[in-house]
Parts: structure tokens; sequence; C-alpha cells
């Protein structure tokens, strides 16, 4: 699979996307679970200007994974400058939807950290902790209150801006990621990352 891989990103950097395709579809047929590599098939499509294929390859992408966010904010795209206004809106909802669902899952698993932290803290008492914070055998055995309370209000602060972003958004009535990594604008799937020497052909 590393080789497929690599040699589909080489092929992607050299600008030769018809034949990057050919491994990421090998590869999506080796692994067709892994949902990666048919976005990038649709990212070659798109590149070479099949907006239709690339189209068609998001759509069925988006009914196996319907909360993927990179298929969602792509079939936008592409419904945008196809002209595709019903479908762009459909789609538009979908994704608002979606960035809503991760917004609600990465608060919760803030809140689970918060209280799986506690546990351990009841759990493993104090003792020989002195040095990160807890408090002796004699003395509750816990971790020292004014530590506890900073780390419990920093995860909490987080989890209320990812709340507010979430609400903004909504408000706003746009489509724009919150929770995933921020995205360019530009339609480059790969990044800025350069290829290592050691991987390129000899």
């Amino acid at each position: 699979m590393e080789v497929i891989s690599w040699l589909g990103a080489y092929f992607v950097k050299s600008e030769m996307y018809e034949k990057a395709m050919e491994y990421f579809q090998k590869a999506a047929q080796i692994q067709p679970k892994e949902v990666k590599w048919r976005l990038m098939v649709a990212s070659c499509y798109r590149r070479i200007g099949s907006y239709q294929l690339a189209l068609r390859t998001y759509e069925e992408i988006e009914k196996s994974h319907p909360d993927n966010l990179e298929c969602l904010n792509y079939l936008v795209r592409l419904c945008k400058e196809l002209g595709m206004k019903d479908k762009k809106e459909e789609y538009q909802s979908k994704l608002a939807r979606a960035e809503q669902e991760q917004a609600k899952l990465a608060s919760m698993r803030t809140m689970q950290d918060v209280s799986s932290m506690h546990a351990q803290q009841e759990f493993n008492g104090g003792g020989s902790r002195r040095d990160e914070g807890y408090v002796g055998y004699g003395e509750f055995h816990a971790r020292a209150p004014e530590t506890d309370s900073l780390m419990q209000q920093g995860q909490m602060d987080a989890a209320a801006e990812v709340a507010r972003a979430v609400a903004e958004r909504q408000a706003a009535g746009g489509a724009k990621k919150v929770i995933s990594k921020a995205k360019k604008e530009e339609d480059d799937d790969w990044g800025d990352e350069e290829l290592g020497e050691d991987l390129l052909p000899m």
C-alpha cells in the first residue's frame, strides 16, 4: 500500500493526475472501506476538469459516508460551480448538520476527558505524587484543588469555544468547517507538504 500511495502522490505532485488516479483507484480496490482513496480519485477528476465525474464520485462517497466533511465541502463547491443551486443548498444543509454533529462529539469527548481525569485522580490517591500537585495520604488523597480547577477550567473553556463557534456559524447560515482542521481556500487536497528527497525516484 505504501508504494501505491507514494506513486499516487508522486504523480499528483508532477501534475499527472490521470496517472495518479490509476494508483488511487487501485488503492480503493485494495482498501474499499478507506474513504481517502476515493476522495483522491474525485480530486483528480476535479483537477483535470472532469467536473461531472468528480461530482458523481463525491455523490457516491456521500452515500456511504454522509458525515464526511471534505466530501460535503467539495459537493457544495462543485454544485455552485456547475450552477446546481438546489443541490448546492441540499449539500450545504448536510454540511452544516455534519459540522454541528462533530462539534457536539468534540464537546462530549472533552467532558468525558474531564470526568475520566477526576475518576483517575480519585483512584490514584496521593502519597508519593507531591511533585505533580497531589496531596499526601493524610490529606484527602487527591490532586490539589487549585491545579485541578485550572485544568478543568481550561478544558471547559475549549468546549465552550467550540460550541460558541458552531452557534455563530449556524446563525450566519454558512457551511464553513468549525472542528475539522483548517483548510486552504484553494483546491489543494494534499497541502504544502513537500515529498522528501528520499521518496523521489532516482
